[in-house]
C-alpha cells in the first residue's frame, strides 16, 4: 500500500500470490486489475499461473537460462505450448485444449480464456453460441 501511495509509473510484482489462499489470490489480483483500470502504470508482473498471465498480460517474455526465448502477446506466447513445455513452464488449459484441437482439426484456434473456446467450439459444432 505505501508504495501504491507514492503513485509509481512501473510497479514490479514477483508472485505477489505465492503463499496466499485461492481468497486471497483473488483479492491481489482484483487489486492488479484495478490499477490497469485506473492508473497509467506499467506492471511487471513474474507468476507462475500461466491463466492468470494470460488474463492479466498485454505482453509476455518467457525467460529461459536467462536467454528471452519467446517475447510477444500472450495468444502468440502461449500458442507456442510445445516449447513452453519443453521448458518445463506451463500454458493455459484451454491454450492446451486450442492445441489439441487443432491437430486433430486442422483448425487454428488461440484460445486464452474459457469463453473464448466455449464460444468459438460451440460455433463450430452447432452454429450456435455457448449456453453455460
Amino acid at each position: 500500500a505505501s508504495i501504491l501511495a507514492m503513485h509509481p509509473r512501473v510497479l514490479v510484482l514477483d508472485e505477489p500470490t505465492s503463499g496466499l489462499d485461492p481468497v486471497g489470490k483473488a483479492e491481489v489480483f482484483a487489486v492488479v486489475r484495478e490499477l490497469r483500470r485506473r492508473r497509467d502504470v506499467t506492471i511487471v508482473l513474474v507468476e507462475q499461473e500461466a491463466e492468470k498471465i494470460a488474463e492479466f498480460s498485454d505482453r509476455v517474455i518467457v525467460l529461459y537460462d536467462g536467454v528471452v526465448e519467446l517475447d510477444g502477446a500472450p495468444r502468440d506466447v502461449f500458442a507456442n505450448g510445445e516449447t513452453l513445455n519443453d521448458m518445463g513452464l506451463a500454458v493455459p488449459q484451454v491454450s492446451e485444449l486450442a492445441d489439441l484441437h487443432n491437430r486433430a482439426w486442422g483448425t487454428a484456434y488461440r484460445f486464452l480464456n474459457v469463453e473464448e473456446a466455449c464460444s468459438a467450439l460451440a460455433r463450430e459444432l452447432t452454429g450456435g453460441g455457448c449456453d453455460r
